[in-house]
């Protein structure tokens, strides 16, 4: 299969996304911010971040809003608890993921690591699959080397699914 970068028309193209499964079972946290002021969308995580002790969180400005992510692995139990204090992510977002039982993050489209939200907290194991897809999607690559409170998983679950958004990538089968 290849992927190469070219707007999509409206008739229901395939888009590549990375997923927020790990490969013991856990969860990272991923977030969908439509059409909100980043202060907002920056509070909303700050407190998210402080309440459950997550790790920093890598803010990804789209062409509609903004994505986050942190590299935490979490159980699913804390991921639901979470998004009940997700007020501000795109309900469509979460209804998808809880139906299909995983959150999808599009890559490919234009996207920039617009900040990392910092913290000191470091109590959960981190994915080195999705560090590494900050880097390849990103463009940012961590200075903290891998070996320090991530897992040894390089391997990552991709979704492939039809969208009628424009400017993703296109699965060339």
């Amino acid at each position: 299969m290849n992927v190469k970068r070219k707007p999509t028309d409206r008739n229901s193209k395939e888009c590549l996304g990375m997923t927020n499964l790990t490969n013991n079972g856990y969860f990272l946290p991923f977030f969908d911010y439509d059409s909100k002021r980043l202060m907002k969308v920056k509070n909303e995580l700050r407190n998210i971040q402080h309440t459950f002790s997550l790790s920093d969180i890598y803010l990804i400005k789209t062409l509609n809003g903004y994505n986050a992510f942190s590299l935490d692995k979490i159980p699913f139990s804390i991921l639901n608890q979470i998004m009940e204090c997700s007020k501000e992510v795109d309900k469509d977002f979460k209804r998808l993921a809880f139906k299909r039982g995983f959150f999808v993050l599009r890559v490919g489209q234009e996207k920039k690591l617009q900040e990392i939200l910092c913290s000191e907290n470091n109590i959960y194991e981190k994915s080195l699959c999705h560090a590494l897809a900050l880097h390849t999607f990103f463009d940012y690559l961590l200075e903290t080397p891998p070996e320090k409170g991530f897992d040894d998983n390089y391997m990552m679950r991709l979704h492939l699914y039809k969208s009628e958004k424009h400017g993703y990538l296109e699965v060339i089968k």
